[in-house]
């Protein structure tokens, strides 16, 4: 049986997610969003982001693999191999458009100076935009 107050904390990011996301599309219908460490996540069909906005899910090349079997390349989703601590698959991403990152259960598996200079190579090579995560505290 699933923990209730883990329930209602998943109802609660999903909520918050789609809130932003509306804002953030309604804002900038030329958005880019970066979902840092995707897994087998759905949530590029829950939200169904207008055509105008590019969708990069990042992940491990395994996981990018297995998630091929679901997910079909299109103009306006990618998918990239490559570990979020790798500098190089940000080049692959427009840095000139609004930047949604979201960065959802991935976080904590990294060293705090990892994180560091992930945020720092987020903020140089994205002009603006806005940030989802989640975090925990030991």
């Amino acid at each position: 049986m699933e923990n209730p107050i883990q329930t209602t904390l998943k109802e609660e990011k999903e909520t918050l997610f789609i809130c932003l996301r509306a804002k953030a599309f309604t804002e900038n219908p030329d958005a880019v969003v970066v979902y840092l460490g995707c897994g087998l996540d759905t949530r590029i069909k829950r939200i169904n982001p207008p055509d105008t906005v590019n969708w990069y899910d990042v992940d491990f090349p395994e996981v990018i693999e297995l998630r091929k079997n679901f997910f079909t390349k299109t103009a306006n989703y990618q998918m990239i191999s490559s570990s979020v601590t790798d500098a190089g698959w940000m080049e692959e991403i427009p840095s000139d458009r609004p930047a949604m990152i979201v960065a959802e259960g991935v976080l904590m598996y990294l060293a705090p100076e990892e994180v560091e200079k992930l945020f720092h190579r987020l903020m140089i090579h994205f002009s603006h935009g806005q940030m989802v995560f989640d975090v925990l505290s030991i």
